[in-house]
């Protein structure tokens, strides 16, 4: 695919045109990308024992609340951030999804999903963590795991 890269003034608007002869999982997740801008934010702001820690996306394994507090969890560390899960949502890249009302997982980080007792499902992670889908977002999950077929 060729790919040209145009230099503007400052002042003017910044935009993207894709010329496809059609979409798919990959390009609707790069209009994701560029739209939410994640180019611009590859990091959230935490916090470990009152110090400021940024921490990368590609880091994050999963996120959970608790007591309105987002603990972000990495394969090293936990941080703590006090960004709403839906405002975490937002500025996420689409491998993020939200798995329950309290928890959003990175979907790359999972090796394989199982089906749990009531309609849960659960994702086994690399590091050999476990996490629950609640039934009211395994739909979501199936879409997005099939390209949404």
């Amino acid at each position: 695919m060729k790919v040209t890269l145009n230099h503007i003034e400052e002042e003017k608007q910044e935009n993207a045109i894709l010329n496809l002869h059609k979409s798919n999982q990959h390009s609707d997740e790069i209009i994701s990308y560029l739209e939410k801008e994640n180019f611009r934010t590859e990091n959230i702001a935490c916090t470990v024992d009152g110090k400021l820690h940024y921490v990368p996306f590609f880091e994050i394994i999963f996120i959970e609340s608790s007591s309105n507090i987002q603990i972000l969890h990495t394969q090293n560390n936990s941080y703590k951030c006090s960004k709403r899960l839906y405002e975490l949502e937002k500025i996420l890249p689409t491998y993020f999804l939200r798995i329950s009302k309290s928890s959003i997982l990175n979907l790359r980080y999972v090796s394989v999903y199982k089906p749990a007792a009531s309609g849960l499902m659960k994702a086994e992670l690399i590091n050999g963590q476990e996490v629950y889908i609640s039934r009211n977002y395994v739909k979501k999950l199936k879409e997005v795991l099939t390209g949404g077929k």
